[in-house]
C-alpha cells in the first residue's frame, strides 16, 4: 500500500516538473520573424538590412541570436536580461554619431528576457 501511494506521489512530482519545467526560461531553437529597414550594426559586425528568421541558440552556457536570410546565416552572442513581456517583437537601436544604428536588444512576445548584444 505504502508502495503505491509513493508512486503515485513520484509520478505528480515528475509530471509537475515536467509541465512547468522552464517556465521563464528562453526558448531555444524557436524561431521568430525580424524585418530590419535599415543596416544595423551588431559588435563589430553589420547586419544588413531585411526580413529574418531569427533562432536562439544555447550552446553550454552561451546564448547566440542566429539571423538567417535565404542561404544567408549571421550569428552574434548575446546574453539575457530579464524584462517585462512583450506582446510583439521589440527591436531596440542605439543611434551613432556617424548616422549608423547599432543593434542593441530584441525581444519576443512571451519570452521575460530581453536578448542583449
Amino acid at each position: 500500500m505504502k508502495l503505491r501511494y509513493l508512486m503515485l506521489a513520484l509520478i505528480v512530482v515528475v509530471s509537475s516538473s515536467l509541465l512547468f519545467a522552464g517556465t521563464d526560461r528562453p526558448a531555444p531553437h524557436k524561431e521568430k520573424t525580424v524585418t530590419l529597414y535599415s543596416d544595423a550594426k551588431v559588435g563589430d559586425k553589420i547586419l544588413p538590412k531585411g526580413e529574418y528568421e531569427v533562432k536562439h541558440v544555447v550552446e553550454g552556457q552561451d546564448n547566440f541570436l542566429v539571423f538567417v536570410s535565404g542561404r544567408k546565416e549571421y550569428r552574434f552572442p548575446c546574453h539575457l536580461q530579464p524584462a517585462d513581456r512583450v506582446e510583439s517583437v521589440s527591436v531596440h537601436f542605439r543611434e551613432n554619431p556617424d548616422g549608423t544604428r547599432t543593434l542593441v536588444s530584441i525581444m519576443f512576445p512571451g519570452d521575460s528576457n530581453a536578448h542583449v548584444f
